[in-house]
């Protein structure tokens, strides 16, 4: 929701060039940041012709181009289908980025966060390592969260 230029290069290079950042090291940083995101080939495309998954890495890449400390996404898995959501999944993954997701997508939190944090009314009630919260059906259940039907929780092999 948040491109608005005529090209997808345009959007990422908004943030650089408002702070000053011009020329070649604007450019470096939108390379880079659509690079990182593996967004490179859309750069010339308009984009309102770009798919849920593509512009998600879009809007990550103006982000990135703006080399933050700490990346935050809430709920950036709404609206994605399921092959979108593995592709964003990777996408973060291959980020060297501290990362904050605000999620109730658990599946996709299991895949991208080491550690979790369940806030309950505003309150912190569990901080742990997110394979162990998710084990915790009891835990879950008191805060109105769960797995989806049929999920297995095995461990995977990364």
């Amino acid at each position: 929701d948040q491109l608005f230029m005529h090209t997808v290069r345009d959007d990422v290079a908004f943030g650089p060039a408002n702070l000053g950042i011009g020329g070649a090291a604007r450019d470096e940083r939108v390379d880079a940041a659509l690079h990182a995101v593996g967004a490179a080939a859309l750069a010339d495309r308009h984009p309102h012709q770009l798919s849920g998954g593509e512009r998600r890495r879009a809007a990550i890449a103006t982000v990135l181009s703006m080399h933050p400390r700490v990346l935050v996404l809430d709920e950036p898995t709404s609206g994605l289908d399921p092959l979108g959501r593995r592709e964003l999944a990777e996408v973060l993954n291959g980020l060297e980025v501290t990362q904050l997701i605000v999620t109730h997508d658990l599946p996709f939190a299991l895949a991208c966060c080491p550690r979790a944090v369940i806030l309950d009314r505003g309150a912190i009630v569990a901080d742990a390592p997110i394979r162990e919260l998710l084990s915790d059906v009891e835990l879950l259940g008191r805060h109105r969260l769960a797995l989806p039907f049929g999920f297995d929780l095995a461990p995977t092999a990364h």
